[in-house]
């Protein structure tokens, strides 16, 4: 049982379940725009539950954090963002367009998802690069938060 917004939900938020309803949708002979937004409604999910740190959800309250978010902290959410590491726009065809289930985990492992500031949000859009690339090319620190003390990653 996963717990979303302090309430129970059966499901919902287990990755496990998250990745297997991936898998039964790209098999589904269905239009690629309507796989497309399957794809990126599960790849936010899957970004999400990879990153919690408790066992209630809370949108900001994942490992992932930037350097500013560190020291801000995730009180004041109107000056967050959730950030995809990777863009979902990106994630999500190279999902649809993947040749086997092999591929297709490759593809969701490469899932992040890092909490930043509206403002690091804003450096973000102006590089060209993907990745953690774009928070090295942005000037941004990444921490992961998850432990007793922040741990630097990029």
């Amino acid at each position: 049982m996963c717990f979303v917004g302090g309430e129970k939900m059966n499901g919902l938020r287990n990755k496990e379940k998250l990745v297997n309803a991936v898998e039964k949708i790209w098999k589904l002979d269905i239009d690629r725009d309507i796989k497309k937004k399957f794809m990126d409604e599960l790849i936010w999910h899957i970004g999400t539950v990879d990153g919690q740190i408790g066992l209630v959800y809370k949108k900001y309250d994942l490992k992932h954090r930037s350097e500013g978010v560190v020291r801000l902290g995730i009180g004041d959410t109107k000056k967050l963002h959730q950030e995809h590491v990777i863009p979902r726009k990106i994630l999500k065809n190279k999902l649809v367009d993947a040749k086997n289930i092999k591929e297709i985990n490759k593809i969701l492992k490469k899932i992040k998802v890092c909490v930043v500031t509206r403002e690091e949000h804003k450096r973000l859009e102006l590089t060209k690069k993907f990745g953690w690339e774009k928070y090295k090319s942005a000037g941004i620190k990444v921490f992961d938060v998850s432990g007793k003390e922040p741990k630097r990653l990029i």
